[in-house]
């Protein structure tokens, strides 16, 4: 428990604590708690195989994405 503990701390603040070390001693390797969202996330975009898709919600899309990259772009600038 007190490793989860550690791994939500360490996500939501990376500077809070080194980064965790496997049981064998092998540093980098996937510390699977912070992955999981993202797998998610990932796996949730097969969800259109069920609900379908339209034309609006392809331009939702594609105008989300283009928004979100020039926002990024800018906070970086």
């Amino acid at each position: 428990m007190k490793r989860l503990l550690d791994a939500m701390r360490t996500w939501f603040d990376s500077g809070s604590a080194a980064r965790p070390v496997a049981d064998d001693g092998q540093a980098g390797t996937v510390d699977w708690v912070r992955v999981m969202p993202y797998i998610g996330m990932h796996l949730a975009c097969l969800g259109v195989l069920w609900v379908g898709w339209s034309p609006v919600s392809v331009a939702v899309a594609i105008a989300a994405y283009a928004v979100r990259m020039v926002a990024i772009t800018g906070f970086y600038h």
